[in-house]
């Protein structure tokens, strides 16, 4: 399926460089929506047979997801999804409020663009789809896409490179919580307050309300009981 085997040279360097990238887009987006939740094992052997590709792309595609975050070594060389740890999910919120305030507010001292505008609706619109009936994955995905957009509207380099950290938060460590519509609305509501803000023109408010978003969800992971795990 994404093998891609030729010669050696330049061609070949460049063929082995987007096999390496494609691979890890399958495996990131497989982590993302779930189907390689926390903790799992990853058995490069398996994963190298199912994808038809061989086992060196695989492992360079596999140090960069572990550089991203979403991997962890394990012992014996090993790699696993990563686990979902209290202080490791308070640490990346820690930076998610920086973030997205910075985010809001660049945004709202630029000026949305249609585009943006039309990321955001759609986002919206897929949050609110999503409440009824109930659908976790569609809403989470949703989350994630409308802060990702904002990032990226901000044409800042250095904040576009987080959006790793966002999906990462929102859909694995948020996603092995388990939270229905009635959490899902309050989400949904600040969203709201986000994007009218940072249309709006008002950077203050923008990030305001940004910073507020992450503070309630520290607040939530604070008090939730602990586990042996963490």
């Amino acid at each position: 399926m994404y093998d891609r085997r030729v010669p050696g040279g330049r061609f070949a360097f460049e063929e082995r460089s987007r096999l390496v990238d494609e691979i890890q887009d399958h495996l990131r987006e497989q982590i993302y929506a779930g189907r390689y939740p926390p903790g799992t094992r990853l058995l490069q052997e398996q994963i190298a047979e199912e994808l038809d590709v061989s086992r060196t792309p695989l492992r360079e595609a596999l140090r960069v997801l572990e550089h991203e975050g979403l991997l962890s070594l394990t012992r014996g060389n090993g790699v696993e999804v990563v686990s979902v740890q209290r202080k490791r999910f308070l640490d990346a919120l820690v930076l998610r409020a920086v973030v997205d305030g910075a985010a809001a507010r660049t945004v709202a001292q630029r000026g949305p663009s249609l585009r943006l505008r039309d990321e955001l609706e759609r986002a919206l619109a897929d949050q609110r789809t999503a409440l009824e009936p109930w659908d976790r994955e569609r809403f989470s995905r949703a989350d994630a896409d409308l802060h990702v957009a904002l990032l990226q509207a901000t044409d800042n380099p250095y904040l576009i490179a987080q959006v790793v950290l966002v999906r990462l938060v929102i859909q694995v460590f948020q996603m092995e919580n388990e939270f229905g519509p009635e959490r899902a609305e309050p989400k949904l509501a600040e969203h709201l307050g986000i994007v009218a803000a940072a249309l709006e023109g008002d950077p203050d408010e923008a990030e305001r309300r940004a910073r507020r978003h992450i503070e309630r969800i520290v607040d939530e992971v604070r008090d939730r009981p602990v586990s042996r795990d963490e």
